[in-house]
Formats: structure tokens, C-alpha cells, sequence
């Protein structure tokens, strides 16, 4: 992109299949792809090298117009070529040595990384004359991935990081001398020279989660250890043929975009704004978020949506839903954006959030157990905060209903099957709700049965000792209103045409379980089928076979197990 007219020119991929910074010089930009090595002018549009390439090379870097190809497999020598010499080998680099790259330097000498045999990582410059080696430091805390360094006519400069005391710095020797400066710097800093002075800042303050000066762009004088920081934030930095620095990055009260930082007549680093990248240097919301409709029908949809879009992946994020009838509430944190990395594309923003997929927190397990979310009104809101401090919070809050058809065996309204467990104490429960109440010991058999009573709420019959049925009106929190004596309750599996069915043969082996309930859809699977519940009082486990939607062969026969009341014994449940 021009800064000055910002005017786009789109790349081929298939001619820039591994962009880096280290293919880059002013103007220049080293194309490689499926074809030969091209250098291009990005301003006139013209080619102005091309290799002849071998197969099995790599794009090494592009520095003081050479194009440099190393090899694909991890050893073999460096080959340099430009219009005056042609090809030629660098030597110098010891021989099995990996991880070869070279970038610009200064108009006579190259950067060079490498790895060494012993596994040890180094940096040095590359005299573009003589094609060799012309200095070379071991680097052993230097990063084994990432390439970042600088050169100027006296000093050559990286970054480095310390496992042991988790400190990252900038190294700087005097170039011809055993003088060496450290600098403190952010990990994976940006390193450039700017003059005498020496020019760091994170890799991308955007995406920190704390505020720090090493995420700005740090202008250190190397011969006072005076800093000046310019902007708030910086993506890339890259040396201009001038001397000066272009960076991309942010400053807030002026912009994101492109920045021209040079030494003013006296002395006094100063960042001028070139062009506008597109959004805001401070923390935004910059496309219109996905939230939830105003009602979700969970019998239609698997989840609701909920995502919003910034400008920064550095984002501590939380949105919270609570149900209006219960107060139970579901919760979503990200601190920070994790993603497909620095190369993927967000045109609408970097997204944060989650789809819903109707889960509150708690049931009688615990407080941090999920179960299904109820059925009625939620309300939502979100926080967005900037972990770099660049910028005030973003909230958001809203509204929706949600809704289910009614299940037969749904007590508490939030389209989960809910199997009744009682203990030898007489006293029932769910997994969801927990404790409904003692007493139960009196009947023999007890039946959920949907709802037979005219509420929208699943009800239970249950039979006592004397062959009394009493029925149980569910009231949608998991509970049921006091019993009524009811009218001889038949069943029968009806075919939908007004005759009824014989029985027909499922499976055997069920005889170990001491009951079988007809639960509904338990496993909430995205084809909505009805399974079975068959509970096991030597192993204490229910199981569930799920089902098929086959007429003659209903259920898999190959059992889950299910938390359901687990390890605890139960002679009779519904």
C-alpha cells in the first residue's frame, strides 16, 4: 500500500506463498511462489531480479539487492545472487548448521541467522562483496524461531529471552569491539536502529493483557540511556532508504495506520502519520456484533449466537446470561483472542465470544456442573476491557426469551429429561433439581406420564400399596403441587391411526435392570430422538441406549453410562 496515496496492490498468492519480513527492502518485495525468485518494484510495478532456482530451495531473505536461497532439507550451504556476480555460495557458515535466514542490513553487509550443529543459535552480518561471513555471534538465548534483529555501520542488535528468569532483552554490541550494551525490552521485541539510537517495542502491543511502556515504540539513546516513546502500539517496524523508520502501529488522539519516526534538527525523536490504516488506534468495537434473536427456540436451533468484533486481540472478555425465574446464570471468559495466528484474516474484526448452546451453571451436583437452561425470559450483558489500557471498557446488555415444546419428562422446564430417583428412605430426587421430597415409600410404582393435567408442565402418577393412583401436577421448577386421586390409568403404544401395535421384541439381557424408563430426548442430540433409561442397582449406574428412529429396531443396544445418580442405590424411579 502507498502511504502517501493509499493506493492497494494486491500480491498472487501463488507468487508470495511465505511473506516475511525478511523479503522485504523499501520498495522491494521477493516474490516466491511456484516459479522463479522475483524481485519486484512495488512502485513502478517492474521486475527487477530474477534467480534461477533449484527445486529444493527456499526464500532466504532478500538484503543490499541479492536474492539468498537456502535449502529445503535442514543442512546445506547458502547461495546469493544478484545482477553484478550471479550465483555464488556464502561461506562461513559452519557446515550442518539449520534454520539459515538473512535480511537487510546496511548498504554493505546483511544480517545472517543460523543455528549451529551444537543446537545453539547465532547472529551475524554477511559481507555482500565477498559473499562471506564477516562476523558471527553465538546467541544462545536468542529466539530459535523468530528473526529479529538490526545492523547499522557501528552496532548490530537482538532479542533475547531467558527461560530461567523470564526476562527479554535487547542485546547490542559495538561492532569491531567487545563492547556490549542490554537493553530490557518486551519478548520478541522489534529491534531497529534509528541513528545512534536504538528503536524496540513489542511485537504487537494490541494483543497484551497488560499495560506496559515496552509495548510502545521505546527510542533508547545508547550514549546517555535516555528513552523516548513514541506511539501506543506497533505491528511492524521497517528501516526507510533514508535512514528513517516506517512503523505500523497506533497512537491514540491520532490514528492507526503507518508512521515516519525520525530525529528531528534538535535531536528530539518525533513519529509523523503517514497514512490511515482504517480503525481506531484506541479500543473499538468495529462491526455490529451476532447476538441472540429475541427468542430462541431450542426444539429448531442447536445454539444462539453471541460474538462481538474489535480492532485488538489483547481483550479481556465476559459476557453473562442469567435466567430471570431461577437467577441461574451462564458465564463466558476469554482473556485474549486466540486464534488461527497473525497471518489469518478478520474483515469484520477479531471476533470474541461464543455461541450459547443453552447451558446454565449448577445443578445438585454442584455449583459448577451444567445442566440445560430453562425455558422463559434471560437477560445478558458483556464487558470488554482493553488488557493493554487502550482504552475505556465497551459494555452491552439485552434481552431474549427462550422456548421448548413441553417434554413428558421435563419437571423443571428446561427440555432435559429428568429421571425420579427414590432412595430406600422414601425420599425422591432428580439429578437437575436435586431433593423434591421424603414420603414416597407409600407407593409401589411411580410414572411420568407428560403432562395429563391441563398445565405446560410434565406430571406424575404414582400408585400406592392399596392400588390407589394419585396424580402429582409438575409446577416447572423441578417440583411437584400436592397429590389428587385419579381415573384407571391404560397404556397403549398407539400407531398414529387409531389401532395400537404388539409388542415387539427390542433386545435381551434387560432383566439386570431393575428399571426402565422411557426418557425422552436425554442425550439432546441433533436428531431429537427419544431414548431409554435402564437403571443397573448392582453396578448403582443408569445407562442409556439412545435412539435409532428404526420402527422395529428402536434403541442402539450398545449402552452409555450417564451421571445420573450415580453410585447410589434406588428401588423404584420414574
Amino acid at each position: 500500500m502507498r502511504y502517501d496515496t493509499g493506493e492497494r496492490t494486491p500480491v498472487d498468492g501463488n507468487q508470495y506463498m511465505y511473506p516475511g519480513e525478511n523479503l522485504v527492502v523499501g520498495d522491494h518485495v521477493l516474490l516466491c511462489g511456484s516459479g522463479a525468485p522475483t524481485v519486484r518494484n512495488m512502485t513502478t510495478g517492474t521486475t527487477v531480479l530474477t534467480m534461477p532456482g533449484e527445486s529444493d530451495e527456499r526464500c532466504a531473505g532478500l538484503a543490499g539487492g541479492a536474492i539468498f536461497l537456502a535449502p529445503w532439507s535442514r543442512t546445506g550451504p547458502l547461495r546469493m545472487y544478484d545482477a553484478e556476480h550471479g550465483s555464488r555460495t556464502v561461506t562461513g557458515i559452519p557446515e550442518g548448521s539449520t534454520r539459515v535466514q538473512v535480511r537487510q542490513g546496511t548498504a554493505t553487509h546483511a544480517l545472517l541467522r543460523y543455528q549451529g550443529a551444537d543446537g545453539v543459535a547465532h547472529r551475524g552480518t554477511i559481507d555482500l562483496a565477498d559473499a562471506a561471513v564477516a562476523e558471527d555471534y553465538a546467541a544462545p538465548l536468542a529466539s530459535e524461531w523468530h528473526f529479529e534483529a538490526a545492523l547499522s555501520d557501528t552496532r548490530i542488535a537482538w532479542n533475547e529471552y531467558d527461560p530461567a528468569t523470564k526476562k527479554s532483552t535487547v542485546v547490542v554490541h559495538t561492532r569491531g569491539k567487545a563492547e556490549k550494551q542490554v537493553v530490557e525490552a518486551a519478548k520478541d521485541a522489534h529491534v531497529a536502529f534509528l541513528g545512534d539510537r536504538l528503536v524496540h517495542s513489542a511485537p504487537d502491543g494490541t494483543q497484551a493483557l497488560a499495560p506496559s511502556p515496552l509495548n510502545r515504540l521505546n527510542v533508547v539513546d545508547l550514549k546517555t540511556g535516555t528513552t523516548t516513546r513514541l506511539l501506543d502500539h506497533v505491528r511492524a517496524v521497517a528501516a526507510a532508504p533514508d535512514g528513517d523508520l516506517l512503523v505500523s502501529g497506533g497512537q491514540l488522539g491520532t490514528g492507526d495506520g503507518i508512521f515516519r519516526v525520525s530525529v528531528g534538527a534538535d535531536g528530539t525523536p518525533t513519529a509523523a502519520f503517514l497514512a490511515d490504516g482504517g480503525y481506531p488506534a484506541g479500543f473499538a468495537e468495529v462491526s455490529d456484533p451476532h447476538l441472540p434473536p429475541a427468542t430462541v427456540d431450542f426444539d429448531t436451533t442447536y445454539s444462539a449466537p453471541f460474538e462481538q468484533f474489535f480492532n485488538h486481540k489483547g481483550v479481556r472478555f465476559r459476557y453473562t446470561l442469567t435466567h430471570v425465574r431461577t437467577g441461574k446464570t451462564y458465564s463466558r471468559v476469554q482473556n485474549g483472542y486466540v486464534g488461527a495466528g497473525d497471518d489469518a484474516h478478520y474483515p469484520d474484526g477479531i471476533p470474541l465470544g461464543e455461541e450459547w448452546t443453552g447451558t446454565l451453571h449448577g445443578n445438585a451436583a454442584g455449583p459448577d456442573e451444567e445442566m440445560a437452561a430453562y425455558n422463559g425470559a434471560y437477560t445478558w450483558k458483556s464487558v470488554a476491557e482493553s488488557g493493554g489500557g487502550f482504552g475505556p471498557p465497551i459494555g452491552r446488555s439485552g434481552s431474549f426469551t427462550v422456548t421448548r415444546a413441553q417434554k413428558p419428562h421435563d419437571f423443571d422446564d428446561n427440555g432435559s429429561p429428568d429421571l425420579l430417583g427414590r432412595d430406600a428412605s422414601g425420599v425422591l430426587r432428580t439429578h437437575d433439581s436435586g431433593y423434591i421430597g421424603g414420603g414416597w415409600q407409600i407407593y409401589d410404582r411411580i410414572e411420568a406420564t407428560g403432562n395429563i393435567a391441563g398445565t405446560v408442565h410434565a406430571d406424575v402418577v404414582a400408585r400406592d400399596k392399596a392400588g390407589v393412583l394419585w396424580l402429582y401436577q409438575g409446577d416447572g421448577n423441578g417440583g411437584f403441587a400436592g397429590r389428587v386421586q385419579v381415573g384407571v390409568l391404560w397404556m397403549y403404544l398407539g400407531k398414529g391411526d387409531g389401532t395400537f401395535t404388539g409388542r415387539t421384541r427390542i433386545g435381551g439381557g434387560f432383566g439386570r435392570y431393575s428399571e426402565l424408563v422411557g426418557a425422552g430426548d436425554y442425550d439432546r442430540d441433533r436428531y431429537r430422538r427419544n431414548d431409554l433409561l435402564a437403571v443397573d442397582p448392582v453396578a448403582k449406574t443408569t445407562y442409556v441406549f439412545r435412539g435409532t428412529g428404526q420402527r422395529y429396531t428402536p434403541f442402539d443396544l450398545i449402552r452409555s453410562t450417564t451421571p445420573l445418580f450415580q453410585g447410589r442405590s434406588y428401588n423404584l424411579l420414574g
